[in-house]
């Protein structure tokens, strides 16, 4: 559990759009131990991700957001059999899990990350390769019309 790493660690936990939310709210109550913490619902992911001091996840987008704006960043994917989900495991920075027995040691680094609060002073140079990305699409598109 993430109270054995990190006993202060205020966590947030945010479902996935298709989550069923009734039974992951029962699940984080159930195993949350003495975390402080709640479940946010209704709230857009990329505003999640500025306010907080680390992320841990599954294959998503919010990972790699995560990651572009140098938050430390954990992908746990639990006996993964899809390579076209190992991409975060080419990512510098980015503590990539898919062995379940090495998943302690794992947080562990993370929790370290957090609670040193690594500093952010700036974002990766791959976010600006995607705040360019509208103006590029519609470029092409104006030159395809």
């Amino acid at each position: 559990s993430l109270e054995y790493f990190c006993p202060d660690l205020q966590l947030v936990v945010l479902p996935h759009p298709r989550e069923n939310k009734i039974q992951l709210a029962a699940t984080w109550n159930s195993y949350r131990g003495k975390l402080d913490g709640r479940m946010l619902q209704g709230v857009d992911p990329l505003e999640a991700l500025f306010f907080s001091d680390g992320i841990i996840g599954m294959a998503s987008i919010v990972l790699y957001q995560a990651w572009l704006c140098r938050k430390p960043t954990l992908s746990y994917q639990p006996n993964l059999c899809r390579q076209d989900l190992y991409f975060l495991q080419e990512l510098d920075d980015c503590i990539f899990v898919s062995d379940p027995i090495q998943i302690d040691a794992e947080v562990k680094k993370w929790a370290k990350d957090v609670e040193r609060g690594i500093p952010i002073v700036s974002l990766r140079e791959d976010f600006q390769i995607h705040e360019k990305a509208p103006e590029q699409i519609s470029s092409l598109i104006l030159q395809l019309v």
